[in-house]
């Protein structure tokens, strides 16, 4: 049997990482939307999936720069474990079961409001050599 636990996702933050302590340590959590983008076969044009809410936590100081760092609408890439995020409600005692990313690395991909460039488009090069390259 194969033992990985692996997961590598990219999306936006839904909202500005929230630090807490944790007993001895801290841990920072957010959430992502990853909305898969497909291409339609009879059209061939690009179309968007469901999107779907990824919780993820980033321990220690590791954290506190990704709080530091990203804010909400950034895009962000993550790695990290799945673990399980069950906990029981105390209005009605029932148990929800669900899922939390335990980050091992992140990265921010973009800024909010800059926009990486569209599947099949050519980023241009900026500073020095551009209008080289751009002829």
């Amino acid at each position: 049997m194969i033992d990985m636990n692996q997961l590598t996702i990219t999306g936006n933050l839904v909202a500005n990482p929230e630090t807490q302590q944790a007993g001895e340590a801290t841990v920072t959590r957010a959430r992502l939307i990853h909305t898969e983008s497909y291409k339609d076969r009879e059209s061939g044009e690009w179309k968007k999936g469901e999107p779907m809410a990824i919780d993820f936590e980033i321990w220690n100081g590791y954290g506190e720069a990704f709080a530091k760092a990203a804010t909400k609408g950034a895009a962000v890439l993550i790695e990290g474990r799945i673990r399980p995020n069950n906990y029981t409600r105390k209005e009605d005692g029932v148990t929800v079961y669900g899922y939390r990313v335990r980050v091992d690395r992140w990265q921010i991909v973009a800024k909010p409001g800059a926009r990486p460039a569209a599947k099949g488009q050519a980023r241009t090069r900026r500073g020095k050599g551009a209008s080289a390259a751009n002829g």
